[in-house]
């Protein structure tokens, strides 16, 4: 226990978790991009973190539901039709929470060849 509190480990899980959501920004950023929909690397980030927050105070698993019809009401606030905004947030989700699935499983199977994270 003591060594998961050591600042050299509490760095290394704070760089790892600021490179996975630098990825993960990348992604969606990208995403919008797949879709000719460019608002800008800020406002896009915006926008799917804005309606992931609103999902997580719903209290939803998963943030299921909330999230994608806020995603969409910010897409079509900006001129974004409705099939397109509904397009985007269903790829949006598919494509962010595989990743993030397997980014843990990465991360996982790395810090489990530490030896101070053997079982």
């Amino acid at each position: 226990m003591y060594e998961m509190l050591d600042p050299k480990t509490t760095i290394k899980v704070w760089i790892i978790g600021i490179i996975a959501q630098i990825f993960f920004a990348l992604s969606i950023y990208s995403e919008f991009l797949a879709f000719d929909q460019n608002f800008g690397f800020i406002f896009t980030i915006q926008i799917v973190y804005t309606s992931i927050l609103f999902g997580a105070i719903s209290l939803l698993l998963g943030v299921v539901g909330l999230t994608e019809i806020t995603t969409v009401n910010f897409l079509a606030d900006k001129g974004v039709e409705i099939s397109l905004a509904t397009s985007i947030t269903i790829v949006l989700r598919i494509v962010t929470i595989w990743f993030l699935t397997i980014m843990g499983v990465v991360t996982t199977k790395i810090f489990l060849k530490e030896e101070y994270f053997q079982i």
